[in-house]
């Protein structure tokens, strides 16, 4: 008798377990645009004996898209100012407007998609061209190209007073592919 009980009580807590499957969990769905904003900046500062720059992965896929300098290689030597480099083929910026000895740059509100003409991999010294006086805050216009199309961003930063250090708020990426984001756009409106 006792091993009939046994067997009964096996049997209905196997039932039991069999239909308690756990729900699967659903992955938080992917937003439009995605922000990041570092707390505290990132800053890059000049420094004359050690020229390195800091790497950055914006697309969070463990490939650095861009090196951003507090330098740029002058003819004589290193000069104080941004220098912002892509290292990796997919990746291109814009940086503004370049006039003879000014560079208009990048502002907030700004448009960025497919009315951009000229994409570059490295700014040289041209970031240095920006009255930073006057616009004290700017931005990088990004287009990346992956395997589903073109992905567009920004990258906001700005200046100390006497150039030498740089500081990196936040960027944003869209995560749709062929879609404009505005510069300073952290949300899909």
């Amino acid at each position: 008798m006792k091993t009939l009980l046994k067997t009964i009580v096996l049997l209905l807590l196997s039932l039991l377990f069999m239909h308690c499957k756990p729900e699967p969990i659903e992955p938080e769905p992917k937003k439009a645009i995605h922000y990041v904003d570092y707390n505290p900046d990132i800053t890059v500062t000049y420094d004359p004996i050690n020229l390195e720059g800091i790497s950055l992965d914006l697309y969070e896929d463990n490939v650095n898209d861009l090196i951003v300098y507090a330098y740029w290689p002058y003819f004589w030597g290193p000069s104080a100012g941004a220098r912002i480099q892509s290292i990796n083929d997919s990746l291109f910026f814009y940086h503004g407007v370049r006039w003879s000895i000014t560079v208009d740059p990048v502002l907030q509100g700004s448009l960025i998609g497919d009315n951009i003409p000229n994409w570059r991999q490295d700014s040289g010294g041209e970031l240095t061209l920006i009255d930073y006086q006057t616009y004290p805050e700017v931005f990088i216009a990004l287009k990346w190209h992956k395997k589903d199309g073109i992905h567009y961003g920004w990258l906001r930063f700005r200046w100390d007073d006497n150039l030498n250090r740089l500081y990196i708020n936040d960027y944003a990426i869209h995560n749709t592919a062929e879609a404009s984001i505005l510069t300073g756009q952290k949300e899909e409106e």
